[in-house]
């Protein structure tokens, strides 16, 4: 009975200590304002919405409309058209050339280019399985042509099985930040990731049976580094290749191209010592792909940690058309403080930089975090931290002159997320889409993108009368 006293004693005492720090000033570190201490918000929705009132962020300015200066000199203020029900694409570029503009142009030259046009889309947990990336790169294939899964990293266990391809992989031990192993980030790919790797290491992609494009390719682009050499084979299409790789600490490339083959071997047949994979490559010729850097639990913050010889190689070996940044879940997360937010938005401002040094050429879009839940007394509601961090996405978009999608409010706003888990569109987290769901947002996604890139040949055809 005395055990039973003093636990309760000591439940009583950390409950009462608790509700006491309520009363603590804010406090804050190297200018981040840590969360209120508050024990019974959950129990009382209106004051968690009365008290952060005073944080939401301002409003996100227009974007300039475009002027179009025809050859004759005659300057049109030009009005975009959207759709009834399509989400616009937020376009701060500056000057004659707008944010989009490459992308829509290389679209433009899809039959003509001597590659594929290629999207990376960087994201957290949201894509993990290529949920959303998938439908979109279908969408963009059946649209603009193309073939091909895009990038899939070496030894991912998560992409054993997804929805369309399968890899399996043997004697790959993965490294991925902030994960369990040794990583040393000047060794990472865009993929945030390499797989160290010895002779007889090997990874092979298999495409499923289905509708889907890409379920088969042409192009298999397999990314190595090997310090001190190594040979490779890659099988697929009834083609092989096998090549010796110099030594190098950059990143290099084992490429072969075959009729449409719906399976790729990488082999190792000599590694030298501090040999890794990173993974491959699987497209068409032409056409599009899009390429999913997914890492589950990501706020975009390592993205920072990729340094410039990588970014370089990945321009010069995987050059891309549109980049876009697409985070949240993890920052716009109940108890995030404003000051939290605005850091992360500062240091992706940051990455924006380093990939304009390395892609000078290619599109960047901020996509705004999708609707997430949470449960509180007054039942399951959007998570206040999200439509403020919207805001401040797109206010960061604005000031780095680049492109914005609110998929917050494309998806239908507040509580969007309840409805499409009453659908069996998303998981009941309140927080992940179903591939149901995903297909619905690429969906929507990608009529904004027609509906821009509309937009972009109306406005070049009135530049050449």
């Amino acid at each position: 009975m005395k055990y039973v006293f003093h636990t309760f004693e000591i439940v009583a005492t950390t409950v009462a200590i608790l509700l006491l720090m309520w009363f603590l000033p804010p406090l804050n570190i190297d200018g981040v304002q840590l969360r209120k201490v508050d024990l019974l918000s959950d129990l009382d929705p209106q004051a968690d919405s009365t008290q952060n009132s005073a944080l939401l962020p301002p409003v996100a300015p227009k974007a300039p409309k475009p002027k179009v200066v025809t050859k004759s000199h005659k300057v049109i203020n030009f009005k975009e058209e959207w759709p009834d029900g399509v989400e616009h694409i937020v376009d701060y570029g500056t000057g004659d050339t707008l944010a989009m503009d490459h992308f829509y142009e290389a679209l433009a030259q899809v039959e003509k280019l001597d590659r594929p046009v290629r999207v990376a889309y960087f994201s957290d947990s949201f894509t993990e399985g290529d949920i959303f990336t998938r439908d979109l790169r279908e969408q963009l294939q059946e649209a603009w042509g193309g073939y091909g899964a895009g990038w899939l990293d070496a030894g991912n266990p998560i992409n054993k099985e997804i929805s369309n391809v399968g890899v399996s992989y043997s004697s790959l031990d993965e490294h991925v930040t902030a994960g369990k192993m040794p990583f040393n980030e000047s060794l990472q790919g865009l993929n945030q990731r390499y797989y160290t790797a010895s002779s007889g290491s090997s990874f092979t992609v298999t495409g499923f049976k289905g509708d889907y494009h890409s379920t088969s390719w042409t192009v298999a682009q397999l990314l190595l580094r090997a310090p001190a050499g190594a040979t490779v084979t890659v099988q697929q299409g009834g083609k092989s290749i096998t090549s010796k790789v110099p030594a190098s600490h950059r990143i290099q490339q084992v490429r072969l191209t075959s009729p449409a083959a719906s399976k790729a071997t990488f082999k190792l047949s000599g590694a030298g010592a501090g040999t890794m994979l990173l993974g491959a490559g699987l497209e068409g010729e032409h056409g599009v792909v899009v390429d999913n850097y997914s890492l589950r639990g990501s706020s975009g913050l390592t993205l920072g940690s990729i340094d410039a010889a990588t970014l370089a190689d990945y321009a010069k070996l995987r050059p891309y058309d549109l980049i876009v940044l697409h985070f949240g879940l993890n920052v716009a997360d109940k108890g995030s403080s404003t000051g939290i937010m605005k850091y992360v938005l500062k240091e992706h401002a940051a990455f924006i930089a380093n990939l304009r040094k390395a892609f000078p050429h290619a599109s960047i879009l901020v996509m705004s975090v999708t609707d997430h839940d949470s449960r509180s007394g007054g039942g399951i509601h959007t998570i206040k931290q999200v439509p403020q961090f919207v805001e401040l996405q797109q206010l960061m978009a604005a000031d780095q002159h680049v492109a914005f999608y609110n998929l917050f409010d494309a998806m239908g706003g507040e509580g969007s997320i309840g409805r499409l888990v009453e659908q069996h569109k998303a998981a009941k987290d309140y927080t992940h889409l179903s591939y149901g769901g995903g297909k619905l947002l690429a969906g929507k996604f990608f009529d904004s993108i027609k509906a821009g890139y509309k937009n972009y040949t109306r406005r070049k055809a009135l530049e050449k009368q």
